[in-house]
């Protein structure tokens, strides 16, 4: 997270858009929820209906209110998670070319001793691949955790009014699952991703140190 200081200050900045970003995201998950739920339940009700009506019992059973139902979330789905793809990548690329102008305008600061320690790979991995691997930590490291937590617990809550008991065991049962999964995929990302890392900033030094060497053998 020291690492990360920077990069939280300059969201910071930003932080009405990033709540305009994450309540996007989060209608686009409650629309995913309900057409779930609703879905479900249409097709469990027909199929009541269908074996009272064999069982010779009069029932009636309105299916364009839940059918008008289903296709409205469809669509609020659709055209939420649309706005949202488009609203929250554009914060991300305002974050990075801020950051980007800070790690540069820094890097302009220093001394001709300390950029003389660096090597020319380094200061462009610092300036592309650091950067650009911060792309997907918003949307797909911050943002996505906090809208399952807040639409984990609205769920409990919408459950609790009917069934307390219900609506916690659903809540802790849901709650645990996230943490679980979201300790596991990062103990698994950690390793892969600093290897990564540091087998990308062994290629870019011994790709530019063979290219500045061209001129040796010329």
């Amino acid at each position: 997270m020291t690492a990360l200081k920077p990069y939280l200050r300059i969201m910071g900045r930003y932080w009405r858009r990033l709540l305009l970003g994450a309540a996007l995201m989060f209608a686009t998950t409650a629309a995913a929820v309900g057409l779930l739920a609703l879905s479900g339940w249409f097709i469990t009700a027909t199929a009541v209906t269908a074996v009272l009506l064999g069982a010779g019992a009069a029932v009636a059973f309105d299916i364009y209110v839940p059918g008008a139902g289903i296709r409205f979330f469809a669509l609020a789905r659709t055209v939420s998670r649309y706005f949202e793809r488009l609203y929250n990548h554009d914060t991300v690329l305002r974050l990075l070319s801020l950051l980007r102008r800070n790690v540069y305008a820094g890097l302009t600061r220093l001394d001709a001793a300390t950029l003389g320690r660096l090597r020319s790979a380094e200061v462009l991995n610092r300036l592309t691949a650091d950067i650009d691997a911060l792309d997907e930590l918003y949307l797909r490291g911050l943002l996505p955790p906090l809208v399952a937590v807040v639409a984990v617990l609205t769920l409990t809550g919408g459950l609790a009014l009917f069934h307390p008991a219900l609506g916690l065991l659903a809540g802790g049962i849901l709650l645990g699952g996230l943490l679980v999964a979201g300790l596991i995929s990062a103990a698994r990302a950690a390793r892969s991703s600093r290897e990564a890392v540091q087998a990308m900033t062994e290629l870019r030094v011994r790709v530019l140190d063979l290219v500045q060497g061209l001129a040796e053998h010329r």
